[in-house]
């Protein structure tokens, strides 16, 4: 249930855009039909290019983008008028994001890049990718502990909280998955 707040619409044409517009994922939030889906969807290429970093930067800058987003989900259910409006994705962007990270060691097996190795093996990378983002969307949806927990909470950490915490174990399991099977 999206838990209503005091509306504040944001006044000035241009900071509504610079703020909605990252936090909507660039208008994907306004698709009727499953827009934490489609929000999942822009997650993947931000993942991706995560793996091109050595993985203590990539958890780095998604902890970094997790605290701005915040403050932006904030000042967006604010200007709606719903702490977690259905139109803000960025949480769903960046846990898919996340996901994707625990394909790290999956792909420093060899010394190509991240972007060489899905050239040179695509139906491999798009059988792992799919495999997290059934995972993100499986927790994301499921909200296992202790995202339950963090989705009540009445702010924009909560907002990005929960698909945190869903991004986390959709890593995990990926990151295990990947070893086993290769």
């Amino acid at each position: 249930m999206k838990k209503s707040v005091e509306k504040r619409e944001i006044k000035n044409p241009i900071l509504r855009f610079l703020i909605l517009a990252p936090v909507t994922g660039f208008g994907l939030g306004y698709s009727p039909k499953a827009p934490g889906t489609a929000g999942s969807i822009l997650g993947i290429p931000l993942g991706l290019y995560l793996l091109s970093f050595p993985i203590i930067y990539s958890v780095g800058i998604i902890l970094v983008l997790t605290l701005f987003f915040s403050w932006l989900s904030q000042l967006a259910g604010n200007h709606w008028g719903q702490r977690d409006s259905g139109k803000i994705v960025i949480d769903e962007v960046l846990g898919q994001a996340l996901t994707l990270i625990g394909l790290w060691k999956f792909s420093s097996q060899s010394g190509d890049s991240v972007w060489s190795q899905i050239n040179n093996q695509p139906s491999l990378w798009v059988f792992w990718i799919l495999v997290g983002f059934g995972l993100f969307r499986l927790f994301d949806i499921t909200k296992p502990f202790p995202a339950k927990s963090l989705d009540n909470y009445n702010s924009g950490l909560g907002v990005m909280g929960d698909d945190t915490v869903a991004g986390i174990y959709a890593a995990l399991i990926l990151r295990f998955a990947t070893q086993i099977i290769n």
